[in-house]
């Protein structure tokens, strides 16, 4: 098991090692980065996108709250269904056809431009938050599968970040502190890479401090655990 991070204190980078059964084990502590403000994005939509909102495999992806796509018109809202969705899901054009099936009644009708709007305006400010943000640390590889991190900021060299089941599942550590932040920034795409790919939350670190910056696409596998709720981020 690799531990970057364990704890958060307010402060400069420390680093810190120690042996462990003739193991030595080194892990960097850094200042607890500010939170994302996402407006009343988080709490209206659990996915919302640009330019297209689709789901591969078997059909077995849930998502709980709201969908949303602006400003691309609602057929570019493939295979996911009504069923899939606890929420509503909002279009620009009521273009939104059913995915595998026939049935919209959970579209949002009439469409609600404002609605969509204020949130898309909301996710840009958040995005262009994020983007600006110095990493603490930067992942030579896209692999954050087997890591152990405390907050801070990260990305990696290639701009890809990614989570695979044969590289275990990412585990975030709040040290105890609920209110710990963490924050990936990828340039390029977000991937999990086999079923059920998982990121653990431990020591008080909770899903809605989790935030994911998103430069082209996030696919998620089926029965991945991403616990980030309402906090990818990606325009």
């Amino acid at each position: 098991m690799k531990i970057f991070s364990k704890v958060s204190i307010v402060g400069l980078a420390l680093a810190v090692t120690f042996s462990l059964a003739g193991i030595v084990v080194a892990w960097t502590v850094y200042t607890n980065p500010l939170s994302v403000d996402l407006g009343t994005t988080g709490t209206n939509f659990a996915v919302l996108a640009g330019a297209a909102i689709s789901e591969t495999g078997a059909h077995t992806t849930s998502i709980t709250g709201n969908v949303g796509l602006s400003p691309t018109g609602g057929t570019a809202i493939t295979v996911l269904s009504c069923t899939q969705v606890t929420g509503t899901i909002y279009d620009t054009n009521l273009g939104y056809t059913g995915g595998f099936t026939p049935d919209v009644t959970c579209l949002a009708n009439p469409v609600n431009l404002t609605l969509l709007g204020l949130a898309k305006s909301q996710l840009s400010a958040a995005y262009n938050d994020v983007l600006g943000r110095t990493p603490n640390f930067t992942f030579a590889a896209a692999e954050l599968g087997g890591w152990t991190l405390g907050p801070g900021v990260y990305n990696s060299t290639p701009g890809d970040l990614q989570i695979s089941t044969t590289a275990g599942s990412l585990t975030l550590d709040g040290g105890g502190n609920p209110n710990a932040v963490f924050i990936f920034k990828a340039t390029s795409t977000l991937k999990t890479i086999g079923d059920s790919s998982q990121v653990i939350l431990q020591n008080g670190a909770q899903a809605c401090n989790v935030f994911w910056q998103v430069g082209s696409s996030a696919t998620d596998r089926k029965s991945t655990r991403l616990n980030s709720s309402h906090a990818n981020i990606s325009y």
